[in-house]
């Protein structure tokens, strides 16, 4: 929880910072580019977190790894700057709110479907163009395969849940039953 609300202070700096430069969604491709590269290796972000090793060693790491992916010079003093506070290890969660600030500052939602096998292009387009006359936000299609579901589709938007999976309708069915 303490996380979550130190992330948010800084993903909100960078917010004011982005949109004064009118650079919003180019900061946001760029600190999902570096997380990336974060999530490629695991024990990097671990290594440049890791307090016990030298500053100046972790500073020119984090300078080697920062040269190779042409970000902008505020996106690189950010993430320097969670070097320098100790916060790089929450960079995920600065990215995470990052983007949802991003996205409140672009007027876009992002809409999560899961379900068991990949969709067609057609219903994806369609839960799409529904979600985005439903909410007046341009939507952001994110995909989750799950196995675990038999059958249907689950969607989520902001804090709502539609949930029309194969599980859910075998429970409702079952509470319509025992309650008659």
């Amino acid at each position: 929880m303490i996380e979550s609300t130190i992330a948010n202070r800084y993903a909100r700096a960078l917010i004011k910072v982005a949109a004064d430069h009118g650079k919003t969604e180019e900061y946001l491709n760029q600190l999902k580019s570096f997380a990336a590269v974060c999530d490629e290796s695991s024990e990097m972000l671990e290594a440049l977190s890791y307090r016990w090793h030298d500053f100046g060693q972790r500073r020119n790491a984090l300078d080697q790894i920062l040269s190779k992916l042409n970000l902008d010079e505020y996106v690189q003093n950010f993430i320097r700057l969670l070097l320098k506070k100790g916060r790089l290890e929450i960079f995920n969660i600065v990215c995470e709110k990052y983007e949802e600030a991003a996205f409140q500052t672009l007027n876009r939602q992002k809409l999560k479907v899961v379900s068991a096998v990949e969709l067609s292009d057609e219903h994806y387009q369609t839960l799409e163009k529904h979600f985005a006359q439903k909410t007046g936000k341009e939507i952001v299609v994110q995909k989750n395969i799950n196995t675990d579901v038999l059958g249907g589709v689950s969607v989520h938007i902001g804090n709502e849940v539609y949930d029309y999976t194969l599980k859910k309708q075998l429970e409702v069915l079952e509470h319509k039953m025992l309650s008659q």
